[in-house]
């Protein structure tokens, strides 16, 4: 079954320079050839939660996945204005429907459990998301409620910290 995607690049950090946001492109040509896939890009929105309620207003997606590249500005200061922002634009989704939020990006596989807790959302993807979403995307398709968080294979590789060279060992 096609399932109608909405993929959200959260990311309005411009400095040094705007990034184009290539791991959820990446993830939206990973399962586009099975699903119904929109992008929308935030970086330049002047009104990132009207821009987002058109976007679930106009698509009318079944499962939207929001990208958050960042958990602070460039700035370095607290990261609650910014969780917070992430999370407004969490209750705008909600506000438009009954799409599943999932959360994904290198911000949201930093801490996943909290923020998936904090931010109000459904599901989760830890690590790189082409393969992960994709299942993701096909569990909620035959179960009411699968699994909360979805780790890559990268993400549940357990890495095996190298021992610590001695002082009187170096060159």
């Amino acid at each position: 079954e096609v399932v109608r995607v909405l993929l959200v690049s959260a990311n309005r950090e411009r400095l040094p320079s705007p990034v184009v946001p290539l791991g959820l492109l990446s993830v939206a040509a990973a399962v586009r050839d099975a699903h119904e896939v929109a992008v929308a890009d935030l970086c330049f929105s002047e009104d990132p939660a009207g821009d987002l309620a058109r976007a679930v207003q106009g698509f009318a997606p079944e499962v939207v996945g929001l990208g958050l590249r960042n958990l602070h500005t460039n700035a370095y200061d607290s990261m609650e204005p910014l969780l917070e922002e992430y999370a407004a634009l969490v209750r705008v989704v909600r506000a438009q429907g009954r799409a599943k939020v999932v959360l994904g990006g290198s911000g949201y596989s930093l801490r996943p459990e909290g923020l998936l807790a904090r931010l109000g959302a459904d599901h989760g993807v830890v690590g790189e998301g082409e393969l992960s979403f994709r299942a993701l995307l096909a569990a909620l398709e035959r179960e009411a409620r699968p699994q909360p968080i979805w780790r890559s294979a990268a993400a549940r590789a357990t890495l095996q910290p190298t021992p610590l060279l001695r002082k009187a060992a170096m060159p």
